[in-house]
């Protein structure tokens, strides 16, 4: 009657611990995965508990869609606010580098909207994600959403700021959360507000809302984006949209693979200046009786001609004595503006005097 006891006590136990743990995918009212058969938190993701040193480890198309909704619900931003500063929450793709993720039939909202933008960090670990669907257009999203979203609730202005990530960073400078009406006043990490090391391959964004801003990466940046490449995007955009931050851009997308980003976190062209250190000059002297103004002789020179001019027309000289002469330099300097000078000298040369001579000799 004891063991009976005891394994009636085993059984209710279990019944117990079963019943706590699959309450941890409802808390506070986010009823995120009806499709899911885990029973912990951790079935959210492959593995992780989302610290810089155990981030949120994603390898399947469930994960990605788990990621986009629970951002979209604000999981990573009002709960996880500790005092006064957001914290950020890590991810990664894949236990090992360079995985492919195909998300055919599974579209997703933006990752991060203007509501709950996303402030953590993603590190794609060199990992190709393929046939992903970003879309702001409920009735694309096929029946693949959590149960506490449908057609009336969903928000899909705050996801007008659309592509693979909607808005990355505080939004337009000032929105963290806005469940909270004092947000100006909380932080977040700003400096760990990355996203980056992946590929899109044939990605398409849909964006269905009058005002929109457009990317194929992401609608608005405010963070430290790199080493994205992408492949084949497709944007789709109504025809008569406007710009969703019109204050700051009248464009719909600014980069096509970003909308727009502020100004901190665009890349500038390098400049540089050169300063040379001792250098070099280079000479040119010569004697001149007087400066040749006669047309059609510039250009390039065939010498064989020349040399056949000046045989021609060498006995046609006359040759005179002259006690002075004028000399010209040009200095060309590589550190500021060229020299000419000119000067005399009381040495004597011959110099020789020719009548006209016809261009076509």
């Amino acid at each position: 009657m004891k063991k009976i006891w005891m394994f009636l006590m085993t059984i209710i136990c279990s019944i117990g611990i079963a019943i706590c743990v699959a309450q941890a995918w409802f808390i506070n009212g986010f009823d995120v995965d009806p499709l899911a058969t885990g029973s912990s938190t951790e079935a959210y993701y492959h593995s992780g508990t989302g610290t810089e040193l155990d981030p949120y480890v994603i390898t399947t198309p469930r994960h990605l869609y788990n990621l986009a909704w629970l951002q979209y619900l604000g999981k990573y931003n009002k709960d996880k606010k500790n005092g006064t500063n957001f914290p950020a929450t890590y991810f990664k793709i894949g236990t090992s580098a360079g995985i492919t993720i195909d998300m055919a039939d599974w579209p997703l909202p933006p990752i991060g909207t203007a509501k709950y933008p996303f402030i953590g960090n993603f590190n794609g670990n060199g990992a190709t994600i393929t046939n992903l669907t970003t879309t702001n257009k409920f009735s694309e999203f096929n029946g693949k959403t959590p149960s506490g979203v449908n057609n009336s609730n969903f928000e899909a202005d705050y996801c007008g700021t659309i592509g693979f990530f909607g808005a990355i960073g505080a939004y337009d400078g000032n929105i963290i959360s806005e469940s909270d009406s004092t947000n100006n006043s909380f932080t977040y990490d700003t400096a760990n507000n990355k996203v980056y090391n992946f590929y899109l391959n044939d990605n398409e964004v849909h964006t269905c809302r009058s005002t929109t801003l457009i990317g194929a990466v992401a609608g608005y940046v405010n963070a430290e984006i790199s080493d994205v490449g992408v492949i084949q995007p497709h944007l789709n955009i109504q025809t008569s949209a406007t710009s969703k931050l019109s204050g700051k851009t009248s464009n719909l997308s600014d980069f096509a693979v970003v909308g727009y980003a502020e100004s901190a976190y665009t890349t500038q062209k390098t400049k540089s200046s050169t300063v040379i250190y001792n250098p070099t000059y280079d000479y040119s002297h010569f004697n001149f009786k007087g400066m040749g103004s006669e047309a059609n002789w510039g250009g390039s020179i065939d010498f064989y001609k020349t040399w056949t001019r000046i045989q021609t027309v060498l006995p046609m000289s006359t040759t005179y004595r002259v006690s002075s002469y004028r000399n010209s330099e040009i200095q060309y300097n590589y550190t500021h503006e060229d020299v000419y000078t000119t000067g005399s000298t009381s040495s004597v040369y011959n110099l020789s005097s020719y009548s006209r001579i016809a261009r076509d000799m």
